[in-house]
């Protein structure tokens, strides 16, 4: 009896503990999103002309949610934009199935390092920092499990990790760069804290917003072939921004990732600036902290492409 006693016991715990946090959208509810991403780019040498181009695209996002199943954690619904509608069935909304799909540290960061022959030592020629590897992936509804999900990010910021290998030209050496390698070579903010220590400390179970800065301003660098060598230029700005929140109920309320870089070759200066943007509330929701924005109603999707000319003063 004691031993079927415990049993029961660990049965009713087990299943409390896996019990479902129930979302606060349902079957019927129409919820829209407005998307808007800008890309701008220009190239400038002292003294002569900037040339560049600005691409800003924009786009509504409904989905109507048709099913709702939350035993498996799983929805249907008619995701409606400028291209048309698709049913979207048997959908992922649960917050354990998020930490497993996206918050693997190989997904969220990527990173290159290379050897640089002319300076005989590694360089870094890639990074970056993303939640989704592509749209659909996006988790527009999710359960309001915020526990599962900060235990997660701090699961995920493991230091030990080994994020690039690079094999010594030279000598018997592997090189191993651990995820706390790069964040003590860089600038970064994650939750507001420059330290990851306390960055960890901001997850706690009631969080639904988390922000994420990398500065790898003069670490990163572009290579190019001189018809003898390639020679490795600094980054003069690398910055990447990225901003995921959602209400209380487990509707995606903002999702924002911002890339800048700019860097001067053989006194030729590059400079990107890419956003994009994904709002709850519809199009002027999603722009609202972009410079400009043109009202545009219903599912739509607009283009707006300028190439600029811009004197420089002598």
């Amino acid at each position: 009896m004691l031993i079927n006693a415990i049993a029961a016991m660990i049965l009713v715990s087990s299943i409390s503990t896996a019990q479902a946090v129930p979302p606060g959208w349902n079957a019927g509810d129409i919820i829209v999103w407005g998307m808007r991403n800008t890309t701008k780019a220009s190239t400038y040498e002292e003294g002569e002309d900037v040339l560049g181009s600005e691409v800003t695209m924009n786009n509504d996002l409904e989905y109507n949610v048709t099913a709702l199943d939350t035993l498996n954690r799983e929805f249907d619904a008619i995701e409606t934009d400028a291209s048309g509608s698709t049913f979207r069935d048997n959908k992922d909304y649960g917050a354990a199935e998020f930490v497993s799909d996206e918050l693997d540290l190989y997904d969220f960061f990527s990173v290159n390092y290379v050897w640089d022959y002319v300076n005989n030592v590694s360089v870094c020629t890639s990074f970056d920092a993303y939640f989704f590897d592509s749209f659909i992936s996006i988790y527009f509804l999710i359960e309001p499990d915020w526990a599962i999900i900060n235990d997660g990010y701090v699961d995920m910021f493991n230091t030990s990790v080994v994020m690039d290998t690079l094999a010594d030209p030279y000598q018997p050496i592997i090189y191993n760069y651990t995820l706390g390698d790069i964040i003590d070579a860089i600038s970064m903010k994650i939750m507001g804290k420059n330290e990851l220590s306390s960055a960890i400390n901001q997850f706690t179970d009631t969080v639904r917003k988390w922000t994420f800065e990398f500065d790898l301003s003069g670490y990163i660098k572009n290579g190019q072939f001189n018809g003898t060598d390639i020679i490795y230029y600094d980054y003069e700005e690398y910055k990447i921004y990225v901003e995921l929140e959602y209400t209380k109920e487990g509707v995606l309320d903002r999702l924002e990732y911002s890339f800048i870089d700019k860097i001067t070759i053989n006194d030729v200066t590059n400079e990107f600036d890419y956003k994009e943007v994904i709002a709850q509330g519809g199009m002027k929701a999603a722009a609202a902290n972009f410079a400009t924005f043109a009202a545009i109603g219903g599912l739509v999707s607009t283009a707006l492409i300028a190439i600029f000319i811009k004197r420089k003063k002598k």
